[in-house]
């Protein structure tokens, strides 16, 4: 386990000097989190998601590798934020892990701040977080499909990293054999349960597989819900939302992120 750690300090490094110094880009925009590594594997070995299959996790990377940096669309959905949201804001992240963003924004001053995820290890572990760094975060287990609790008049809420995973079955939910063909109905299905939490002029950063991953790395065979620009624009101008910008990464699938801005006048939504 310890030379794995070695190595994603390692991989990081060379990563960061190679962005420095070889495609020399600017990388005081890095959004780290204030958290030791010592401190962030004590907790997450203490809840048992400091390694996956003998590796390191994802949610131990996402603290030591500068995931939120490296990776394109969680670098911009973090400096969209800082660009353009207040910071006495309410801030909902669901299925937030570990809260690697939620400290972060607490880290730069977001003071209303709320997370749930799934699985109880995360967010014990991001309680422990939450403690030791003395942030005002709210967080509680929860199924992010069929949520118990969502916080009402929410200015921002967060669906990033999870959603087109979990449909697939990870996450510690059930994989219910879902297609291709479902996509617009797993959509529908969710926005309908969180729109009427949001603010009118309030928005939603939601992320997903686009439907031109059938054309991309097409040897993986990996999420396989995806949506086109025209499906997602038909489903959520369905409950009051216009997609006011996005992004567009990449890694093993292309993978989009919408923001969705509540609009202020809302007529045709159906009570549901």
């Amino acid at each position: 386990m310890e030379m794995n750690i070695i190595k994603l300090h390692l991989g990081a490094f060379i990563s960061y000097l190679y962005r420095k110094y070889v495609q020399k880009k600017d990388l005081s925009g890095n959004y780290p989190v204030p958290l030791k590594d010592k401190t962030v594997r004590k907790v997450l070995k203490k809840n048992k998601i400091l390694t996956t299959d003998g590796r390191c996790s994802w949610w131990y990377t996402a603290y030591v590798g500068d995931r939120n940096s490296c990776d394109p669309i969680s670098h911009w959905a973090m400096s969209y934020t800082i660009d353009n949201i207040n910071k006495d804001s309410r801030i909902f992240a669901t299925g937030c892990g570990t809260g690697w963003f939620l400290l972060f924004l607490a880290e730069k001053g977001y003071q209303n701040l709320y997370g749930s995820d799934i699985m109880p290890e995360c967010i014990n572990a991001l309680k422990e977080f939450t403690q030791i760094k003395q942030y005002n975060i709210d967080s509680w287990e929860d199924n992010g499909f069929n949520p118990s609790r969502i916080p009402e008049e929410c200015d921002v809420i967060f669906v990033l990293h999870w959603i087109f995973s979990a449909w697939m079955g990870n996450y510690s939910d059930k994989n219910n054999g879902y297609s291709d063909m479902d996509g617009e109905y797993l959509l529908d299905d969710f926005i309908k349960k969180y729109h009427k939490s949001i603010k009118k002029g309030g928005v939603m950063f939601l992320e997903l597989i686009d439907k031109l991953s059938d054309y991309y790395n097409v040897d993986v065979d990996a999420y396989p819900i995806r949506h086109t620009y025209e499906t997602v624009n038909k489903v959520v101008n369905k409950y009051g939302f216009d997609i006011i910008d996005r992004c567009v990464g990449h890694s093993h699938k292309i993978r989009v992120v919408y923001v969705l801005k509540k609009r202020d006048f809302v007529e045709h939504i159906k009570s549901n």
